[in-house]
Formats: structure tokens, C-alpha cells, sequence
């Protein structure tokens, strides 16, 4: 039998720190990804409510559902545990897992999804619920990349993204970036 060339079967020294060659890899893909679709769409709903935001027709495969809190309060639920969203939220799903959304307990079911206008949309559709109170202004969507669709890097990705933009010393510049889109919303 043929031997393998050494430089096959043995695993390469680390490459020192600094050097061109050592490089994030996830970064470079990451950077490398370009958005080839997206959809988004101002959710408003009042009192107590919920949606389940699982793959729907409206949605296509291999996209990237994300949820930013424009206003109020509400939950999201994944694989039975909650998370509490404030405004200036963001949350994504990567995988494209389905969740719940909604605020208080036992409200209605809503369908935000399936009450969309037909497309193209001229201007961001606004779906509103209810005049009750407390009111919750969500900007719901997804972006579409090839990239998502690649199964090893979705693999790689945490199912659940959960980014608060209230807390922390470096979310002044992201707080911004939210702040516009609600703006041009």
C-alpha cells in the first residue's frame, strides 16, 4: 500500500499569533455574505396577544427571520423557554427556528404572515390589532442570503440571537443603527 504524504497525516503546528496566515475564518465568510432578499413589515398589535412564527408560506426556505422591538414590551418563546423583550430589541434566528411571540397570557392567536398584502408593497405594510393597551410596535422579517442556505455554516450559528441594545459600554453605535430603522419604518 502507498504511503500518505506526511504533511497529510499529521496536523500542522499553530501558526503564530499575528501572522498573515492565521485568520478568523468565520469572519472572512461572514464578511464575504451578501443579502439577496429580504421582507419587513411593522406588527402592532394590542393587549394580550400571540403569533406562532413558525416556517410559513409567506416565508421562503433558508432565510433568516428577525424581530426588532420598536415599542413596549413582549415576549418570545423557543423550545419551550421564554425570553423577555424591551425596546430596542433584536432577535434572530439563524436556523430559521419557529418561536412564539406575544404579550401577556392567553391572548388571541394573530397571524401577521398570512394577513400580509399581496406583493410588491409600495411602502412597508403596518398590520395592526386592537386599540387596547398596552400597545407593542415590532418590525418582523427576514433577510435572505445564499449563505444561509449553506447547511454547515447554518449548523455553526446559534439557533436564537438575542441582542439588547439598552445595556452595555459599546451599544451606542448599534442603538443607532436600530434607532434608524424604526425611523425610516
Amino acid at each position: 500500500m502507498a504511503g500518505l504524504p506526511k504533511y497529510l497525516i499529521e496536523t500542522p503546528a499553530r501558526l503564530s499569533a499575528g501572522s498573515a496566515t492565521d485568520k478568523d475564518v468565520l469572519s472572512d465568510v461572514l464578511r464575504s455574505i451578501r443579502i439577496s432578499g429580504s421582507v419587513q413589515f411593522c406588527f402592532m398589535p394590542g393587549g394580550a396577544w400571540e403569533t406562532d412564527a413558525s416556517p410559513s408560506p409567506y416565508r421562503p426556505p433558508s432565510v433568516m427571520p428577525f424581530h426588532i422591538l420598536a415599542e413596549g414590551t413582549c415576549w418570545v418563546e423557543l423550545e419551550g423557554e421564554r425570553a423577555t423583550l424591551r425596546q430596542g430589541d433584536v432577535v434572530a434566528f439563524p436556523q430559521g427556528t419557529g418561536h412564539m411571540v406575544g404579550a401577556g397570557t392567553g391572548g388571541r392567536l394573530l397571524d401577521p404572515g398570512g394577513d400580509l398584502p399581496p406583493k410588491p408593497w409600495r411602502e412597508v405594510p403596518i398590520l395592526r390589532y386592537g386599540q387596547e393597551h398596552p400597545r407593542v410596535r415590532l418590525i418582523c422579517g427576514y433577510l435572505q442570503c445564499e449563505a444561509v442556505g449553506f447547511r454547515l455554516l447554518r449548523d455553526a450559528l446559534p439557533r436564537f440571537i438575542h441582542i439588547r441594545t439598552a445595556e452595555g459600554d459599546d451599544a451606542g453605535w448599534f442603538t443607532a443603527m436600530i434607532a434608524q430603522i424604526v425611523a425610516e419604518i
